[in-house]
């Protein structure tokens, strides 16, 4: 009897969020690049990702590819791109994975990890920097300047801004934190599951419409991407709020 109550109330769930996704896609703001669509806004993924939080990886990517393909018949932009709704699922399992996996660490040993994290990268980020700008002729800085500007820029750039993300990951949640500790679910380990997860995805998408659109292609990787990057970081940081205050919610009426 429970085991079926408990696969009804699965279901029931699933289904909800599913329907407010797919409802809520319509509020969403589809931004063109190269005379595509490049940039979605909107609060669809916000509730396409509550089952994964909720029932693990399996039913969030269940969840999320439903709510991706429902909201595209309902709603389409452009072409239906069927690796997008991959990468989609994906996303939901993500979630669904790293949430169940840092769930069972402590808030103490999850926060002094986190910040031994971010001192490294500050580090890595500083000593690159000072190598390619005062030791031009050291084997790292040569090794550096023989890279293509892609991957130069991955080393350089992309430690620099992962160390600027975790700064205000801590800075977000602490403040978060601090406004409503009321709230029964750790802000910071939430918003750096979905940051990683969002970003991941993101980034593969981004390579994905690159190849499907040649005129976004002709743009370049960096001038399609760092848009897409910003909208991710701010639209993340919103969600995770949303997502906190629903799961809250939901403990408190299961």
């Amino acid at each position: 009897m429970r085991k079926n109550l408990f696969k009804t109330k699965t279901l029931v769930t699933i289904a909800l969020m599913v329907a407010l996704s797919v409802a809520t896609r319509f509020l969403s703001i589809l931004i063109p690049f190269g005379g595509a669509g490049g940039l979605r806004i909107g609060f669809s993924p916000f509730f396409a990702k509550i089952p994964a939080f909720i029932f693990g990886p399996l039913m969030g990517a269940i969840s999320s590819g439903l709510s991706d393909t429902l909201g595209f018949l309902v709603k389409p932009d452009g072409i239906y791109i069927f690796p997008l709704t991959l990468t989609a699922c994906f996303g939901g399992m993500l979630c669904g994975f790293l949430w169940k996996n840092t769930k069972q660490i402590s808030v103490k040993s999850f926060n002094i990890s986190f910040t031994l994290i971010t001192l490294s990268l500050g580090i890595i980020a500083i000593f690159n920097f000072v190598n390619v700008i005062f030791f031009k002729t050291s084997a790292y800085s040569k090794f550096l300047f023989s890279l293509s500007k892609e991957r130069y820029a991955m080393i350089i750039y992309g430690v620099f801004i992962i160390f600027i993300l975790c700064i205000m990951v801590r800075l977000i949640s602490y403040f978060a934190n601090k406004k409503s500790p009321q709230f029964n679910v750790d802000f910071t380990k939430l918003l750096v599951v979905l940051l990683v997860s969002n970003l991941i995805i993101t980034t593969l998408n981004t390579f994905i419409l690159m190849e499907v659109y040649p005129s976004i292609k002709k743009l370049g990787f960096w001038i399609f991407y760092i848009p897409r990057l910003i909208e991710e970081i701010i639209i993340t940081t919103v969600q995770c709020f949303v997502t906190r205050f629903l799961l809250s919610l939901y403990e408190k009426v299961k």
